[in-house]
């Protein structure tokens, strides 16, 4: 057959088409390679949140250790001072059950209180913070436990797979629906007309 006797036109069409479904499988491809890499990052992120939630969780803890050393510290400190003011008041002859010795006293620990709940009101304020800052995290990471669940490659793939299928059915149909795929009549092969008056070249 010579190359004249080609039909270009439907080798474009069939071209085309194959060109189409080509595509629709580079599309499958990316589709589920895309969906199995946001799956992989979603879990990578929700494992990354919940880290960050039980160092919220720690620092947390750590801010209430150091409040009891700091109030275990302020003890000791306090006690120091009351045994000075004590070895002081009796150095000068006062009596440590009345009076100003009994005042002065009475102010050292009543300082020793004011000390201790500021330490306590920052070690709470501290703490919740760090717990507030858990909780954010935790919702992160539930969140991207979320999107991990709801991306699926398969079905990803599957539905850029019949989206795909579809198109190229569609232009298949079109260029049916145009006369792309039908084969020449014989009828209309001036060959074979003369053919058939010939009686077959009798």
């Amino acid at each position: 057959m010579s190359s004249s006797s080609i039909n270009w036109n439907k080798f474009g069409d069939y071209a085309g088409l194959a060109t189409q479904g080509i595509g629709v499988i580079g599309q499958v491809a990316s589709a589920f390679y895309s969906a199995r890499s946001a799956r992989r990052n979603a879990d990578l992120q929700a494992f990354m949140a919940e880290m960050n939630a039980k160092g919220s969780e720690r620092q947390a803890q750590q801010a209430f250790l150091r409040r009891d050393k700091e109030i275990a510290a302020l003890g000791v400190k306090t006690g120091r001072l009351k045994s000075s003011q004590r070895a002081a008041l009796a150095a000068n002859g006062l009596d440590l059950s009345e009076g100003n010795a009994v005042e002065i006293l009475a102010d050292t620990e009543l300082m020793k209180e004011v000390d201790k709940s500021q330490i306590e009101q920052n070690a709470i304020a501290e703490a919740w913070g760090y717990r507030l800052q858990g909780v954010q995290h935790q919702n992160d990471a539930l969140l991207a436990r979320a999107q991990q669940k709801g991306t699926s490659p398969f079905l990803s793939a599957t539905t850029t797979l019949l989206n795909g299928a579809s198109q190229v059915a569609q232009s298949w149909y079109t260029l049916k629906k145009q006369g792309a795929f039908q084969s020449k009549q014989k009828s209309d092969d001036p060959i074979y007309a003369l053919y058939t008056l010939n009686n077959g070249w009798k």
